[in-house]
């Protein structure tokens, strides 16, 4: 099916998470109110996304995950009162069937490898351009992750810098079996 979005047309598989019927649900807690109004602008804005609720401090993000259902945890690491990496391990202890993007004006490297190690689906920046919140949420629950392009750039160089460290490179490499389509007719070939 497809569809107009803006001045933008779009294509939207019926068989996709998040759909106008079915939206995602998203639970937004960031202790910059701004940012989170603007946050919460462009989620509100997309039909595919339903707003559980919001929050700017640790106590009220508690509060909202014990009483309210949702897909997707938008979550900033800076909060006044505690750390955005405690709630991620207490969600993935809780709840480990839902989605965390983290978003955050910290772009360490440090940092975003220890979110993702604890259990987030996603990390963007703040200050980033070219990016969209909506759309990170869609990718997160379709199996996808959400990183900003500057650091998936970074994170991307610094696997290449210790490329032995891998799992991958540790394992045996894999046989290749020859295949023969001698004995097989034209149809059961275009079957395989």
């Amino acid at each position: 099916a497809s569809c107009l979005v803006g001045s933008e047309m779009c294509i939207r598989d019926s068989f996709m998470t998040g759909q106008h019927h079915t939206p995602v649900r998203v639970l937004l807690i960031d202790g910059d109110e701004f940012m989170r109004r603007v946050i919460a602008q462009e989620l509100l804005s997309d039909m595919r996304i339903q707003l559980q609720g919001q929050a700017g401090s640790a106590r009220e993000a508690r509060r909202l995950l014990a009483l309210r259902d949702f897909d997707v945890l938008m979550l900033d690491l800076r909060l006044a009162d505690g750390h955005g990496f405690d709630l991620i391990k207490e969600l993935r202890e809780q709840r480990n069937y839902c989605e965390i993007i983290v978003v955050s004006a910290i772009e360490d490297d440090d940092n975003v490898m220890r979110a993702f190690e604890l259990g987030a689906n996603g990390y963007l920046l703040k200050n980033a351009w070219l990016q969209s919140f909506a759309h990170a949420v869609l990718q997160v629950v379709n199996g996808g992750a959400a990183i900003t392009p500057r650091l998936s750039r970074r994170l991307l160089a610094r696997l290449s810098q210790h490329p032995g460290d891998s799992a991958q490179a540790k394992a045996p490499p894999r046989q290749i079996m020859p295949v023969s389509y001698t004995h097989l007719t034209l149809p059961t070939i275009l079957l395989v």
